[in-house]
């Protein structure tokens, strides 16, 4: 038989609740707008991903010198 939840023995499993927000740093933007491109503030937002997946995006992001935000999606927002 099995369970209906995937939450057994008060465990989850590595459940995909983080996203990672990322942009080139300020000099790169600066200088790709010299140029007349358009949208580079703008933040580009990588799928769900596990904890251990996020925290290597946020390795590689750090090498390239990008700017980054890590989001738990499990956290409500409130206004």
């Amino acid at each position: 038989m099995t369970a209906k939840k995937p939450t057994r023995h008060g465990h989850t499993g590595n459940s995909k609740n983080w996203q990672v927000h990322y942009r080139d740093n300020a000099a790169e933007r600066a200088e790709k707008k010299e140029f007349g491109c358009t949208g580079v503030d703008a933040w580009t937002i990588s799928p769900a991903l596990r904890l251990t997946q996020a925290d290597r995006m946020v390795d590689r992001l750090e090498r390239l010198g990008c700017e980054y935000k890590m989001v738990n999606l499990n956290l409500e927002v409130t206004k």
